[in-house]
This record gives C-alpha cells, sequence and structure tokens, in this order.
C-alpha cells in the first residue's frame, strides 16, 4: 500500500531531554496525564458540535525489534499508540522509537474507546520510517572510545540535527464501535441493493476503503434524500471523516481513472465489489461479475463468477490474476489483463447483445452463423446454418442431465424461464455455444458474436423455373402439411409424412427447389446424400433413425439428395441393394415431415416407391428461354465487386449467353468462376471474362460428346435413365 499522507506535515517542537547514555532508551519527557482527562481533551479539541458522532484518529507504530546493520530496535514496544502524528525528534540517534510526544500516548485502549463512536487507525512501520532518514543522521565517535564499546553501541553514536517531519502511516483501518452509527449505515446501504451487499462483504474497512471511494457520490444522495436526520448526520461525520484523511488520495484517483489510466499508486483503488470485470480469452471478450479482490501488491486476484450452461445456467467460480502496473505515470486501464467493464462502453453494449442472443438459443433456435474465419469444413458454405438444441445433443450422446438439487437456488437458471435475466447475468453469459451443423452434420462450439437469427428469402420460391401449375401444386401440398397435424391414416404414426420426387437431369433445379421449400416454410433443410449412409443395410438403416429422429425434432425439411441406389428397382441378383430398398421404404413409411427425394435416373425406379410418394415432379432440361431466366437471375446476383462492372451490359449479352447449352449449376458456376477471373486479373468484370470460361466449359463438353459420340441427355436416354425432351 502507498504511504498515506500524514494530518500536519508541521513537525510539532517540543523540549528536549538530554542525550541518553548507550543502551538506555530515552526517558519519557512531558507530564503523564490520567487516560479521562487525555480523552476529553482530545475530544474538546476535535468536536465543536456535542450530537456529533465522536471519531477519533489513532496512531498506531508497529515494529518488529529486528536487529539491523547500524540501528537498535530491541527495546522498542512492539506496538504503541497515540492521539498523535509519530515523528523523530532532533537529538534521536538510531536506536530511538518512531513515536508522538509522551502525553499523547494511550496506556489502556479500551477504556481510552468506552465513549467512542468510530476509530480510525493510522499504522506505521517503526524501522520503514527510520530507514528513510538515514542520509539525515550525523555521526560521530569520542576519540578516546575503545572501538569494542563503540560496535556494540554504533547505533548511539548517530544524532539528528532537527526534528523530522511527521510519518506517514502505512495503512489505514477503521472500526466502528457504536450500535448508533452501525445501524445509521446499515440504513443508508439497504437504500440500495447493490450497496447492501457490498457493505455485508466488507468484513474489515481498509485503506483505500474501495466501498467509501467507488460508492461516496450515490451515499451523499442517499444522505439527502433518503435518510431520517439524526442517521444522516451520523453517516454523514463518518463519510467526512474518511474523505478528509483520504482527500488527496481520492481526489488523485479520480483524475486518473477519468483519463482512463491507472499508476501503480492507486491501482488499489480501481475494481470495485459487485461491478462486471472484462478480460479476452481466445481472442474473444468475456465479463466476469467481481465478489472480492485478494492477492499483494504485485498482483490483484480478482474472486469471480460467471454462468456456464449445460441445458441449465450454472454460477461458476473463477479467479483472474491482474498484474500490478509498474508505471508511476499510468496505462490505459483496458490494457490490464482483467479491466472494470465500466471502461469500455462500446464493449458492454456488444456483451449485452451477445447475452441476449446467448439467452435466445437457451432452448432450440435455428440460426446463421457468421464467423470471419469458419472452420476448414465450412469453407464451401459462405452462410453455414447451425441448430442449437442441448437437449438433443445430450440425448445423441447419452450425457446425463447434470444433478442441481445441492446448488443454492440463485447458481442456478432454468432454461424454461420466460423473464430476461438482470444485466449482470447477460453480460457473463459464456461466449460460445454448441451447434449442429447442417452442412456437415457435425457439432461444433460457435462463438455467439457471430450468431444471427435466420431471414428466410421467400422469394426464392417464387424464382424457381418451373411451370406455375407444378409451384402452385408444390406450394400448396407444403403448405397445408405444415399446418396440418396428421392426415386420416388407420395405422398410428403411419403415412403421416409428405414426400416428394424430384427427377430430372443434372442442373435442372431440383436441390435449388428443396431449398426453397425449407425458406417458403421456415424449416431447417437436412440433405443426405448416398455418402453420408453407406451401402450397408443395417448401417443405413440405423443411420436413417437417427436422421429422421433428429429431424422430427426440428421439423425438418429432409432432403435425400441423388437417392439412385435407394430407388432402384429390386432384382433377384443383387440381394444387397434389395436389402437397402427394403430398409428405405420401411423408414420412409413413418416419417412425419417433408421428405424430398432427387433423382436423374427414373428409368430405374422401382415401382413399390410410387405408392410413397405423394407428388413426383419432373424438371426437363433447360431450353434457350430457360437458360434466359437462369442468366438473368444469377447475373442480378452478383454482389457489388471491388472493381465494380457494369450490370446491364452484362444482361445486355443475354441472349447469346443463353444459346450456350449450359444447366442451371454450370451457369452459376461459370458467374462465380468469372468473378475470380476477373479479380485475379485486377480488371472490372466483363462481358469477356464470361466468353473466356464459357469456352473452357464448352470445349469439354464437345471432348465428352465426340468421345460418346452423343450428348449426356441422348446418353441417359440410350441407357433408359431417363427420357431426352425437345428442346
Amino acid at each position: 500500500m502507498e504511504r498515506l499522507a500524514p494530518e500536519s506535515s508541521q513537525p510539532r517542537k517540543r523540549p528536549r531531554s538530554s542525550t541518553p547514555e548507550p543502551h538506555e532508551v530515552p526517558p519519557a519527557v512531558g507530564r503523564r496525564q490520567s487516560v479521562k482527562r487525555r480523552q476529553q481533551r482530545y475530544y474538546d479539541s476535535k468536536n465543536e458540535d456535542e450530537d456529533a458522532p465522536k471519531i477519533v484518529a489513532l496512531h498506531r507504530v508497529l515494529c518488529d525489534k529486528r536487529p539491523r546493520e547500524d540501528s537498535d530496535h530491541s527495546r522498542h514496544e512492539a506496538s504503541a499508540l497515540y492521539t498523535d502524528t509519530p515523528q523523530l525528534f532532533a537529538g534521536d540517534n538510531k536506536a530511538s522509537a518512531l513515536r508522538a510526544e509522551d502525553h499523547f500516548k494511550i496506556h489502556d485502549e479500551e477504556r481510552f474507546l468506552e465513549d467512542v463512536d468510530v476509530v480510525i487507525y493510522h499504522t506505521y512501520a517503526c524501522h520503514k520510517f527510520q530507514e528513510t532518514l538515514q542520509d539525515r543522521f550525523e555521526s560521530f565517535m569520542p576519540p578516546e572510545l575503545d572501538r569494542r564499546i563503540f560496535r556494540q553501541n554504533r547505533a548511539y553514536f548517530f544524532s539528528l540535527p532537527h526534528d523530522t517531519e511527521k510519518a506517514r502511516p502505512e495503512n489505514m483501518s477503521i472500526r466502528i464501535l457504536s450500535n448508533e452509527v452501525r445501524l445509521a449505515v446499515s440504513s443508508a446501504v439497504s437504500c440500495d441493493p447493490d450497496l447492501d451487499e457490498q457493505w455485508e462483504q466488507e468484513r474489515n474497512l481498509q485503506y483505500p476503503f474501495p466501498f467509501f471511494f467507488h460508492h461516496r457520490q450515490r451515499l451523499r444522495v442517499i444522505i439527502e434524500d433518503l435518510l431520517d436526520p439524526r442517521s444522516g448526520y451520523l453517516v454523514n461525520s463518518l463519510l467526512s471523516k474518511v474523505e478528509h484523511f483520504c482527500e488527496a488520495q481520492y481526489g488523485e484517483a479520480d483524475r486518473l481513472f477519468a483519463a482512463g489510466l491507472v499508476n501503480r499508486r492507486h491501482f488499489d483503488k480501481l475494481f470495485n465489489n459487485g461491478e462486471m470485470i472484462a478480460t479476452y480469452q481466445q481472442g474473444q471478450p468475456v465479463a466476469y461479475r467481481l465478489n472480492d479482490v485478494k492477492g499483494t501488491k504485485e498482483v490483484a486476484v480478482l474472486q469471480c463468477s460467471s454462468w456456464t450452461f449445460d441445458g441449465t445456467f450454472r454460477r461458476k467460480s473463477h479467479d483472474l490474476i491482474v498484474r500490478t502496473p509498474s508505471s508511476k505515470t499510468g496505462v490505459p486501464i483496458t490494457t490490464l489483463e482483467a479491466f472494470p467493464l465500466r471502461f469500455d462502453e462500446e464493449l458492454k453494449t456488444k456483451l449485452r447483445a451477445r447475452g441476449r442472443t446467448f439467452w435466445s438459443c437457451r432452448y432450440r433456435a435455428h440460426v446463421l452463423y457468421l464467423a470471419p474465419r469458419p472452420p476448414f469444413e465450412s469453407q464451401m458454405v459462405s452462410r453455414p446454418r447451425f441448430m442449437i438444441d442441448y437437449e438433443t445433443y445430450r440425448a445423441i450422446h447419452d450425457e446425463p442431465e447434470e444433478d442441481h438439487a445441492h446448488s443454492a437456488p440463485e447458481d442456478v437458471i432454468s432454461a424454461l424461464s420466460t423473464d430476461e435475466p438482470d444485466e449482470q447475468v447477460l453480460l457473463s453469459l459464456p461466449a460460445q455455444i454448441r451447434g449442429f451443423g447442417f452442412h456437415d452434420k457435425k457439432w461444433r462450439m460457435l462463438d455467439v458474436a457471430y450468431i444471427e437469427e435466420i431471414k428466410f428469402n421467400k422469394e426464392a420460391f417464387k424464382r424457381l423455373h418451373l411451370k406455375s401449375d407444378k409451384k402452385d401444386l408444390i406450394q400448396a401440398l407444403v403448405t397445408v402439411h405444415t399446418s396440418v397435424e396428421n392426415t386420416a391414416d388407420i395405422i398410428e404414426g403411419k403415412g403421416n409424412g409428405l414426400t416428394i420426387l424430384l427427377h430430372g437431369g443434372p442442373g435442372t433445379g431440383k436441390t435449388l427447389t428443396a431449398e426453397a421449400i425449407a425458406e417458403l416454410t421456415e424449416k431447417p433443410l437436412y440433405r443426405v446424400t448416398c455418402g453420408d449412409m453407406g451401402i450397408d443395410a443395417e448401417r443405413v438403416e440405423e443411420y436413417l433413425d437417427e436422421v429422421l429422429r433428429i429431424g422430427t425434432v426440428w421439423q425438418c425439411v429432409l432432403l435425400l439428395d441423388e437417392a439412385d441406389v435407394f430407388l432402384e428397382e429390386r432384382t433377384h441378383q443383387d440381394i444387397k441393394r434389395n436389402a437397402l430398398v427394403s430398409v428405405f421404404l420401411r423408414v420412409l413409411e413413418y416419417y412425419k415431415g417433408i421428405l424430398i427425394l432427387t433423382t436423374n435416373r427414373i428409368g430405374t425406379f422401382d415401382e413399390a416407391f410410387k405408392s410413397r410418394i405423394q407428388l413426383p415432379v419432373h424438371y426437363p432440361d433447360l431450353n434457350e428461354t430457360g437458360r434466359k431466366i437462369i442468366w438473368r437471375s444469377a447475373l442480378n446476383d452478383i454482389p457489388p465487386l471491388p472493381r465494380g462492372f457494369d450490370r446491364q451490359n452484362l444482361l445486355d449479352h443475354i441472349d447469346k449467353l443463353a444459346t450456350h447449352r449450359l444447366n442451371g449449376r454450370q451457369i452459376r458456376s461459370i458467374v462465380n468462376s468469372a468473378m475470380k477471373y476477373a479479380h485475379f486479373k485486377e480488371e472490372p468484370l466483363s462481358y469477356r471474362h464470361f466468353e473466356v470460361v464459357i469456352g473452357t466449359v464448352m470445349e469439354f463438353d464437345h471432348y465428352t460428346m465426340e468421345t460418346r459420340g452423343q450428348t449426356d441427355s441422348e446418353w441417359a436416354e440410350a441407357e433408359g435413365l431417363r427420357k431426352r425432351p425437345g428442346l
């Protein structure tokens, strides 16, 4: 702790006694008075108002009595108490004790304090004060003195030529003795729940009296507006006395903190119990509630708490270590390992928003995840969607539910609670939450700061290149299905789903339709491919059971993309494939949600699926009109580019672009490649970039046609996979 300023810097002159002989302690100086007389004299000098609480400042000198190189503290009292500030006097030597005049000494502390309401102790270290005076002592040695005697009594052969200044206390503490004052303070703090809680935590009132430092302004308001006159008078007297002793230090700290700085001297005044503390972990800001401050002069140990989540919110304790800054002038507070959140309002706003996002995800939430650096698996999806559902995660992974029976009620918050928690809880909610990625079917920890609400694109369905009557029929079926709980099937739990088969060549819009249906119904799209399931019948059944279970809980639109191997007609020769088809038929029978199957091999379709499919939809190859529609949509979707581009110029070339026999997937891939090509060339995107990309793509198409002797559509028709429609 810093050394505090004394009450008065002017030394008091006193009559001097003769220089003591070696090995002798200086004699008592001044007239001894009775305890009561000295006590009354002290009160009379300090208290002009008889109704004022009796608040006294006492000065305690402590000495460890350990020998040092050229000083002797062996005959000092271990503890001495005075009513005046101690010092050393002219003629003192290095065996002299730090003290006040004898008539200020208290010999019976308890008796002295009998009628005292509050005592403020100033504590001094005898040896530390003397160490600050080394260059002030004058040494002497009588020429005839034996050197052995000199060495044994060296401390006595030094002398101070003048009185020293008043000593500065090493510490200061407050002891409230009066029940009346205690009750007055309790009345004041009870007016504010935050103050009440922090006052209860004050086990000892030690300098720098952080409670009074941080709350003195609030206490003034309470004294003025809320307390009865007597209680207000008592609390104000105590507060004024504290401010009297700490005025300079408090003022300096206030100015430093107002500038956003802290130095070594005022570091112990920075943290306030009950406030929020911010730090960074794994690059993410996190906040904790400060419960208490421990530590040493070199480090502060912040005993904090925050909230964890495992389906239930639970309070968890943490210790944060903050090194005391070495700077005397000041360092930015926000550069400390942990700092009070009140010094960064922008960060506080972000943490509050993040906390609200976390709270909104506490039960189940389908969200958008926009992390700037998603994991490697997410690179193929620019705006991945996740489901946050801890209950389902725990069920899938067989994690037991935590036992909260022995937790205190204030340490647990149910996820089912509908009321938003208070700000401190919001600020200290976790920075990450577990979510399931629909793009890669994996659970991972998500940074809550990058979670956003999904804004479903219902225009996507309108933009599908499909005959209007087909679109109307699809929209009618999925809309009614989502609004009706059950259908009239004889067997309970059977036949309540909606199964749609989308068939046609590659790039004709089948997958896009499934995505548009999910947007239209505002449901998650769970896409499954044959590669996800494998080809072992037992493994497929197990996998599908899990998919349908999740799909049911989350009310997903299930997309079984390129499900050709499961839809192929059964034969006597291929027993394994027959088993796969049978498993697939049985599992699909009981799914209650929307199930979409896609295939481009309808020619091998097993007839048993016909009765399971409510709506089969054919997607013919794109004709030139269809390609124009796809090109226009793709060009209009190009975002702003760093070097710009003339969108209208590109749209003017649509007729020429549509002459190339490309499917929808190829068209969108070409647009993406042209943008990258222009970026690499450091040029504005233009039609020339499209020409280069299309030329390369068409060269490959011509090569495959020459190799096979027919187009892809002709080859598929020859293989019996699908019929080639007219263009």
